[in-house]
C-alpha cells in the first residue's frame, strides 16, 4: 500500500511560486513538484505550467519506459508555451517527478528541488542540485552543509524554460526501476530543505507513524529554524510504501 501527503506554504513571501500535484491512476502514481524562479519573474506561472503539463501527460498515457523522459519534455513545452502566452520569456522553474508503477519507482529532476530516499527509515540518498553551490561542493571547495546558506545558493545552472536546453539536459534521472519496499520518499523545494537537515528529517521520520505526521512535523521544524529570515516558499510531498 502507498500512502502520501503534500504540503505547500508561501513562507514569508508575498506569493507562493511553488506548485505541487499528485496523480493517482491506480497502480501508477505520479508525484510532481516545481519551484518557479522568483528572480526571473512570474515563477508561479512557470511552475504551474510545468506541473499541469506533467499531470496531463500522465492522465492521457499509459506507463512505458519513456514516460519519465516525456514528462520533462512536456513540462518544457508547457513552460515555453506559457512564456509566449504571457509575453514574458524569462520565467523558469525547477521540477522533480517521482513515478511509482506497481512496486517500482522512477524519478528525475532539474534545478535544486530535491528528492530524498529513506530506506528502512534511514537517510540513504538525495538528488544532486544543478547549482553553483553543488559544483563547489563536488570540487571540495565547500562542505555539503554549507550549501544551505551559501551566498551563491540560488544560482542555478539548469532550469525548465531555457530554450537552449537539449533533450538530454531537460532532466537528470536519479532512479530507475527502484524497488519501493520499505522506502520513504520526500520531494521538496529549496525553501524546505534550506531549513531542515537530513538528520532532522530522519529523526522526525523515525518517531512518526504516518506520512501526514512526518510532513507536518518537518514543516514545523522548517518554520522553527527559518522564521524571521525572509523564508522562501516551502513545499513538500512525502510518499511511503
Amino acid at each position: 500500500m502507498i500512502d502520501y501527503e503534500l504540503f505547500s506554504s508561501k513562507g514569508e513571501r508575498a506569493e507562493n511560486e511553488d506548485s505541487v500535484r499528485i496523480v493517482d491512476k491506480g497502480s501508477l502514481k505520479a508525484f510532481i513538484l516545481a519551484d518557479g524562479l522568483g528572480g526571473c519573474g512570474k515563477g508561479e506561472i512557470a511552475s504551474l505550467a510545468a506541473v499541469k503539463a506533467v499531470e496531463n501527460y500522465i492522465l492521457e498515457n499509459e506507463f512505458d519506459s519513456d514516460m519519465l523522459r516525456n514528462c520533462f519534455v512536456e513540462a518544457q513545452k508547457g513552460v515555453l508555451d506559457a512564456q509566449k502566452e504571457n509575453d514574458y520569456y524569462e520565467m523558469k522553474t525547477t521540477l522533480v517527478v517521482l513515478l511509482i508503477n506497481g512496486k517500482k519507482a522512477f524519478w528525475g529532476h532539474i534545478g535544486d528541488s530535491r528528492l530524498y530516499v529513506f530506506n528502512g527509515k534511514k537517510y540513504e540518498y538525495r538528488t544532486s542540485d544543478h547549482s553553483v553551490t553543488q559544483v563547489l561542493y563536488k570540487l571540495g571547495e565547500i562542505k555539503e552543509d554549507e550549501i544551505r546558506h551559501h551566498n551563491d545558493r540560488n544560482k542555478l545552472l539548469r532550469a525548465l524554460g531555457s530554450e537552449d536546453l537539449s533533450v538530454e539536459n531537460l532532466f537528470e534521472c536519479g532512479g530507475e526501476n527502484v524497488d519501493v519496499f520499505e522506502k520513504d520518499f520526500l520531494l521538496c523545494s529549496d525553501g524546505f530543505w534550506e531549513w531542515i537537515t537530513e538528520k532532522e528529517m530522519q529523526k522526525i521520520l523515525k518517531k512518526t507513524k504516518t506520512p501526514s505526521a512526518w510532513i507536518n512535523q518537518m514543516a514545523s521544524k522548517v518554520v522553527e529554524n527559518g522564521c524571521g529570515n525572509n523564508m522562501d516558499n516551502f513545499s513538500a510531498i512525502v510518499v511511503r510504501y
